[in-house]
């Protein structure tokens, strides 16, 4: 059983390193979203044997000394914090279930980490994303990181440099602005959406190796010209939908109430559905993998569940395949 475990958990982490570094891997049509997920069944595995003490010290050695370290450099490359929260909050999660313990080290780490790079972002992305050169390397991204943090702590005391962030961070992470927008143009100024940002839901479980001309999700930029929080000639920011403004947006406050009485209960059935007392670890691993991009209820809601259900069809698929000849 631990020997398929660990051929699951390194096959996974190996298409998730495939698509990472090897550019005719990326341009396989619908391997995106896959790809991208099946990272958290490679590390989710090995750090669950781990924990349950089933790993060598070798893969130990291994796990901290090397994929953890490329996972950290390869989220802060993409100069978007979600990842690398994302990364600390999935590793908290199977401490927490294995062990009873939250590792308090990891969560402060992570923290800090934010609050230190958070005041280069907006440059960072200019530079990496915007420049004429477009084929950076991850080496090449760390290195313009690093060289951004010496001259922002270089040219400004360590403490203001962290209150900016702090406000930054605060502005960021709260939707009070966003929500009261909505609530105060919707419906004297902008129509209610009557169910129109879910329509994703229709098409979204064709494969694009099926379907090569399907429409790309681009709610969030609708949303953003609809309550004028992007300028009318951007076409390319993608402004976050939270699912609570969402339903506001769609429905008014009636649709706000029923919506998360919905997504309540329907949470505690896949919960319920996922933490049985008998579960095995790769059952759990699976189930965790499929709800855990669900915590960031920030985008939106046809997006997200219906990528839910498309990586639990293809997971599910996969380990079929590779647990056919397991006897």
């Amino acid at each position: 059983e631990m020997r398929h475990l660990r051929l699951i958990a390194y096959t996974f982490y190996g298409v998730h390193l495939a698509y990472a570094f090897i550019p005719a891997v990326q341009n396989l049509p619908t391997l995106n979203q896959f790809a991208l997920a099946s990272v958290w069944i490679g590390i989710g595995l090995l750090y669950y044997l781990l924990m349950d003490g089933q790993l060598h010290w070798s893969e130990k050695v291994l796990f901290f000394g090397v994929i953890i370290p490329v996972e950290v450099l390869l989220r802060l490359s993409t100069a978007q914090f979600y990842p690398l929260v994302s990364l600390v909050v999935f590793i908290t999660i199977i401490r927490w279930s294995v062990s009873g313990r939250i590792p308090a080290g990891y969560i402060i780490l992570g923290i800090v980490a934010v609050i230190a790079i958070y005041p280069i972002k907006n440059e960072f992305r200019t530079l990496t994303w915007f420049s004429w050169k477009k084929d950076f390397t991850y080496v090449d991204k760390i290195e313009i990181m690093f060289d951004l943090l010496a001259k922002k702590y270089q040219s400004a005391s360590t403490g203001a440099a962290v209150e900016e962030s702090q406000q930054q961070l605060s502005t960021r992470l709260s939707h009070i602005y966003v929500f009261s927008q909505v609530v105060n143009m919707t419906p004297y100024q902008v129509q209610f959406w009557d169910g129109g940002s879910y329509v994703y839901f229709l098409y979204s479980y064709i494969p694009r190796f099926l379907w090569p001309d399907k429409p790309e999700s681009t709610i969030g930029n609708e949303f953003g010209h609809r309550y004028s929080f992007l300028s009318a000639d951007d076409n390319e920011t993608s402004w976050n939908l939270p699912w609570l403004i969402e339903f506001y947006a769609n429905f008014g406050s009636l649709g706000v109430i029923i919506g998360m009485a919905l997504v309540g209960i329907l949470f505690r059935m896949l919960v319920g559905l996922f933490s049985h007392p008998d579960i095995t670890p790769l059952e759990y691993i699976f189930g965790l993998t499929v709800l855990f991009p669900l915590y960031n209820a920030e985008s939106n809601l046809a997006l997200m569940w219906s990528g839910a259900i498309t990586t639990f069809v293809a997971f599910y698929v996969a380990l079929r395949i590779l647990l056919a000849h397991r006897k």
